[in-house]
């Protein structure tokens, strides 16, 4: 009975002493703690992405856009550990898109083609930069990307194109399925 008493107070004592003075457990915002129940994600993890958030403007905005992305990588049969890891750093390095993919237009575009984060970040700052001619664009290049065999490669040079001389160049025969019948 010692022994077990003596192995409780071990690690019951081991519990007590750095929670105390040494670290004050932080407030974890409701919001993270929701879309981390959804998507279990551990408690460390939950840890790292309130304190990421906390230094967030746009809070609301962004818990928003990660839950799309989340739900897309789960679509995508990604594990979500990873791909929260992978936004919890990007939140750290000042490189999340955050509010920018609420634009309907931008969402639809990149969910539709299932862009990857670096084709949808170059989207993204391009079509920042187009101001009223982004619908257009977008519009543009669907119906260009639609009947294409390799999308993302001539969604690339197609942005290429808006960022040089803001015109969308013509589409390489290579890249197009059958344009020719």
């Amino acid at each position: 009975m010692n022994m077990a008493m003596s192995g409780n107070t071990d690690s019951s004592a081991q519990s007590d002493e750095p929670a105390a003075p040494a670290e004050p457990r932080e407030q974890i915002d409701s919001r993270v703690r929701e879309i981390c129940r959804h998507f279990n994600i551990e408690e460390k993890i939950m840890e790292k992405l309130n304190k990421a958030m906390k230094t967030r403007e746009d809070f609301d905005e962004d818990m928003q856009v990660l839950w799309h992305i989340m739900e897309k990588g789960a679509k995508n049969n990604k594990k979500a550990v990873d791909v929260m890891l992978v936004k919890i750093r990007e939140i750290t390095n000042g490189t999340f898109i955050g509010k920018d993919l609420l634009d309907p237009d931008i969402k639809d575009f990149a969910w539709k083609y299932n862009l990857d984060d670096q084709l949808l970040h170059r989207l993204i700052r391009t079509m920042k930069k187009r101001g009223k001619h982004k619908k257009q664009d977008l519009k543009d290049m669907d119906e260009r990307i639609g009947s294409a065999k390799h999308p993302s490669g001539l969604l690339v040079r197609m942005l290429e194109g808006l960022e040089e001389n803001g015109k969308m160049p013509p589409a390489p025969g290579w890249l197009v399925q059958g344009g020719h019948g």
